[in-house]
């Protein structure tokens, strides 16, 4: 990717390059939580050591076009971003100044395809991660059977759930608020600070809903984290008081998980309706140039801003398996 921006390479303490190993979570007799650990374990990562981590999420793939479910989340060390805030403004004040939102969606805008590529290359001075998880829609509920209302009914009573979920919904939220909390207790460290902004999604849809997802969160949490951790908090982007520090955040996993819906699409088509795990994929060709734009970044390997793509197909009839995908 070229950029016509000129951001400068700020200074980056040494000890940034300290790199960590997956913290292994409790295998609950839960494939997922085995699966997770299997496909992390020799995955070399940087050190989050800072007061606090900041996951931002956000999701893809909902619509009929799209064979797969995209879930996007990057944990920013909150205490080493100050590059990065640095040159998101340099990028802002050249292209976005009328403080436009980015997203996958709204690159049809002129400004906003023209930021794109500065947006991007701005990002990796991020001190952390960017987690994305792939889910083939042939395999619908990982977690439960498919006797839908009589689960619905079982976790409302177990875990005192006060909004009103669907089938859907509530497969959806258990998807994410699982797969925010493994990576929680994958990535944190005794004590750490938590704070999960996730962009105004349906599983955010009121007050009961989001009092759910909290407390679901907290339920998960710690069931997987083996040590005591310090505060845990959740917002949306409806946060952002207008410096869109959090809106860009979320943008940057909304971006990833626009850009990953279709490229899982259009190679699995290739390759007979499936991915396979272990494999280095190409960029193909007939993308469309923004998702071909930010699927080179998620190829990037920077020394800040980690990016790891994990997929979740189905092995056998009603089971699962989860691998990790490299793209060159």
């Amino acid at each position: 990717m070229k950029c016509d921006v000129n951001i400068p390479k700020l200074y980056i303490k040494k000890c940034l390059k300290v790199f960590m190993k997956w913290n292994k979570i409790k295998d609950l007799g839960l494939p997922w939580s085995k699966n997770m650990n299997e496909a992390m374990k020799n995955t070399v990562l940087p050190q989050l050591s800072g007061e606090m981590l900041f996951l931002a999420s956000d999701y893809g793939g909902n619509h009929k076009r799209s064979d797969y479910y995209v879930y996007s989340v990057l944990i920013a060390d909150w205490q080493y971003c100050v590059n990065w805030e640095y040159n998101r403004k340099i990028v802002r004040k050249k292209y976005l100044k009328d403080n436009r939102r980015m997203s996958f969606k709204g690159l049809n805008d002129f400004r906003k395809r023209k930021a794109l590529v500065p947006f991007l290359e701005a990002s990796d001075y991020i001190h952390g991660i960017c987690c994305n998880l792939i889910q083939t829609k042939k395999l619908k509920n990982p977690f439960f059977d498919n006797k839908k209302y009589r689960r619905i009914n079982d976790i409302s009573e177990k875990y005192k759930m006060k909004g009103k979920w669907n089938p859907k919904s509530l497969d959806r939220m258990w998807m994410i608020v699982n797969f925010i909390a493994m990576l929680i207790a994958g990535f944190a460290k005794e004590r750490q600070h938590i704070y999960w902004i996730s962009d105004e999604d349906d599983i955010f849809a009121n007050e009961n809903k989001a009092e759910d997802v909290k407390d679901l969160l907290s339920a998960l949490t710690t069931m997987y984290v083996e040590f005591e951790l310090g505060e845990l908090g959740i917002g949306t982007t409806k946060l952002d008081e207008g410096d869109r520090i959090e809106e860009d955040l979320v943008a940057l996993a909304d971006l990833a998980a626009g850009s990953l819906s279709e490229f899982a699409t259009k190679i699995s088509r290739k390759l007979g309706g499936r991915l396979y795990g272990g494999l280095f994929y190409e960029i193909p060709k007939g993308l469309s140039k923004k998702t071909e734009l930010i699927i080179s970044w998620l190829g990037d390997k920077k020394d800040n801003l980690y990016k790891q793509i994990l997929m979740i197909e189905e092995a056998e009839k009603g089971q699962f398996g989860l691998a990790k995908i490299t793209i060159e």
